[in-house]
């Protein structure tokens, strides 16, 4: 069995959950799942940060940890989901990985 961490980006500002990641690696988690959501659900969470720049950077941190999101949604960020994709692609393209 593995142990992951589950963060809800629209309760953490962005420092945070990259912290929080770095914590969860520490302690031996081995994978994080944030979610990705244009806004938060009520308004005294207050966050909603681009989840794939959290993510990026949370990679920039740790060093084993597997991460994903926990849900993203097409219909609002489509566009963005679309140039992520775009970049995606092109990068394995260049890199063969």
């Amino acid at each position: 069995m593995e142990i992951g961490y589950k963060r809800a980006s629209e309760e953490r500002g962005p420092n945070e959950l990259v912290r929080f990641a770095g914590l969860a690696e520490e302690h031996g988690f081995g994978f994080a799942l944030i979610s990705d959501h244009f806004h938060p659900w009520i308004d005294r969470q207050g966050q909603s940060p681009f989840v794939w720049s959290v993510i990026g950077a949370i990679a920039h941190t740790t060093k084993r940890q597997r991460l994903g999101t926990a849900v993203t949604s097409p219909t609002v960020q489509e566009g963005t989901l679309a140039w992520h994709g775009r970049c995606l692609c092109e990068r394995t393209r260049r890199t063969g990985s």
